[in-house]
């Protein structure tokens, strides 16, 4: 009996063996842009050979992924790798998402966050800027004057440089006249005051009004819509003088800029003839800092903007401890620093058309160009191998020209050009029908080419391309440009949340446009999968009806898998025939025990 306790205890012992797996990562976040795709690797490693089903997950986002296995072989000798792609919808909302996608026995987290697409800004959208665009209720005591700025910009993105041809008063009387004008070409970043001097001597009180009108033109002559600009002044009954000077002893006031930059240094100067005359600052000191006043024969007040927006900068005449006239005061405009750019130092050329796509014999157009703001200099003197040209040159293919450029205020500049007849040849694999998801391949010669879709560069040759009309470009040096266009059509998908199967129980699923769909099953990896149910139209409509793998195929393409498990012949955790083959052990070992026990007591003679 001691034996059979034994082997009973051993067959006890066996323990079912499940599969152990392991998936790396466990756990990512990904960032993208709506309307872009993206690919992540899974890593796979079990502790015995094993088919592992993948799921991706459920949940809203489930039809923007596609594994390219979705029954991968695990052993655990070496990794399988299993790529997921992630095709973000141009339509998706800026949110996170999380996603829990299955690998067999193991789970794997991904976290999305997606952001809206980017926003281009529109070139023609810059345009010059006139500031302000009304002086009005500006008041004036008789006998004194007063001056306000109108300030025009020309941003550096405007294309080219304007002309400022006139510039008009409706009238131009008293007391509303137009002060010491600087007109002609303005290039772009920067920007020209225009004054208008309020001369309230010997005028009588009341209301005034005029009209400023602009004639400005862009560099092909064509005329450029400036609003024209409304003012007002109110001229008020004077004060008598004081004793010691007369009210044209009043300081006059201006400032450097009407048009400021943050933590740049500006200034207010005004003219100080009587030096019994105070003058005081007034500004919004949480808009303008302080930073020095200057001495000498005018007052000279140095500040800093700090803030953005619009303020009043103005100056107050104080005698005797006490106000007197009107002050100065002038709107201004805070804007961040950097968005007017200084003219710099170095000199850079611009080609139109570029060098790249140039042909040979074909004329092209040269300018010289301030590095920083990206302006032209128009003073600029260009040479083509020592000879001065007129911004107009036609080159050879295969040769090497130098060109130079000069200009007062800036350093020379030389740079080496040439135009090339070799052409890149490239190939897109597939050749046509793109579609939105599908893996596109670029082949070149040469080879290692720099490329570039809707002009972000490609980092490298394979690509999945989103819904929409992109360009491509092929660029090396050496080679002539290329160029070319297509358009992806959208892909299809499943937009149903696909549940569990079951079976006898309907599924109705739903396609994002007509397709031809068929639903295949097999009953095992070893058997082949056979259509259970097809169509065609924007529904799939099936009812699993036994245990194995299925299947989902639009127009040829599978697009999801899943398995009904069924019994699979384990007891306990093993295989039917285990349990036979150890029931058979036992039976056999407790027959031989008890046949040998009881053959030794019918030997056993007892005592006379």
């Amino acid at each position: 009996m001691k034996k059979i306790s034994i082997v009973i205890l051993a067959l006890l012992m066996i323990q079912p063996v499940l599969a152990v797996i392991t998936v790396t990562p466990t756990a990512q976040t990904i960032n993208v842009q709506a309307g872009s795709s993206v690919q992540r690797i899974f890593t796979l490693i079990s502790d015995q050979q094993e088919s592992v089903p993948i799921s991706k997950g459920g949940g809203s986002i489930a039809n923007w992924i596609d594994f390219d296995n979705y029954y991968p072989n695990v052993t655990n000798t070496s990794n399988t790798y299993v790529t997921m792609t992630m095709t973000i919808p141009s339509s998706a909302q800026t949110s996170t998402y999380t996603i829990s996608h299955g690998f067999g026995s193991a789970t794997s987290t991904t976290t999305l966050n997606v952001q809206g697409q980017q926003q281009t800004i529109n070139p023609t959208q810059c345009t010059l800027d006139v500031f302000p665009l009304t002086l009005t209720n500006i008041k004036v005591k008789q006998g004194e004057t007063k001056t306000r700025n109108v300030q025009i910009t020309v941003p550096s993105c405007y294309p080219s440089h304007v002309k400022i041809q006139g510039v008009t008063l409706q009238t131009d009387e008293k007391p509303l006249q137009l002060g010491e004008l600087s007109l002609g070409i303005l290039q772009p970043g920067n920007s020209v005051l225009i004054p208008i001097e309020i001369d309230a001597v010997d005028a009588s009180t009341g209301q005034y009004s005029d009209t400023l009108s602009l004639l400005i033109y862009n560099s092909t002559g064509s005329r450029i819509d400036v609003p024209a600009i409304s003012i007002s002044t109110l001229v008020t009954i004077g004060i008598s003088p004081i004793s010691n000077f007369s009210l044209s002893d009043l300081p006059s006031c201006s400032l450097s800029s009407i048009q400021l930059t943050t933590n740049s240094t500006y200034k207010l100067t005004c003219s100080n003839p009587n030096p019994n005359i105070d003058i005081r600052p007034v500004v919004d000191k949480k808009m303008i800092v302080g930073v020095n006043v200057v001495p000498g024969t005018q007052y000279v007040y140095e500040f800093k903007p700090v803030l953005i927006g619009t303020t009043i900068i103005g100056a107050e005449f104080w005698y005797k401890n006490a106000p007197i006239g009107s002050g100065f005061e002038q709107e201004v405009r805070i804007t961040p620093s950097g968005n007017e750019p200084i003219s710099g130092t170095q000199i850079r050329f611009e080609f139109f058309p570029s060098l790249i796509n140039a042909n040979e014999g074909e004329n092209l157009v040269v300018h010289a160009v301030d590095n920083k703001t990206g302006s032209y200099i128009q003073s600029a003197k260009i040479y083509l191998d020592g000879l001065e040209i007129n911004n107009s040159l036609s080159l050879k293919s295969g040769k090497n020209y130098t060109l130079r450029a000069e200009a007062n205020g800036y350093l020379g500049y030389v740079e080496t050009i040439a135009i090339n007849s070799r052409i890149i040849e490239l190939t897109l694999n597939p050749l046509s029908g793109f579609m939105e998801g599908k893996l596109i391949k670029i082949t070149t010669k040469p080879e290692n080419v720099s490329l570039f879709l809707d002009g972000a560069k490609l980092t490298s040759t394979d690509f999945f391309p989103i819904k929409g009309f992109h360009v491509l470009e092929a660029i090396e040096e050496g080679y002539k440009g290329y160029s070319t266009n297509f358009t992806v059509e959208e892909g299809l998908a499943i937009l149903s949340n696909i549940p569990e199967l079951k079976k006898g129980i309907q599924q109705v699923l739903n396609i994002n446009k007509n397709a031809s769909w068929q639903v295949l099953f097999a009953d095992d990896l070893t058997s082949q999968f056979n259509p259970i149910a097809s169509g065609i139209s924007d529904k799939i409509i099936f009812t699993p009806e036994k245990a194995g793998l299925y299947k989902i195929s639009l127009n040829n393409e599978d697009k999801w898998s899943s398995e009904i498990k069924g019994w699979g012949g384990k007891v306990l955790g093993m295989q039917w025939y285990v349990w036979i083959i150890a029931i058979a052990i036992l039976g056999t070992s407790v027959f031989f025990i008890f046949r040998r026990n009881h053959h030794g007591i019918e030997n056993v003679t007892p005592y006379s």
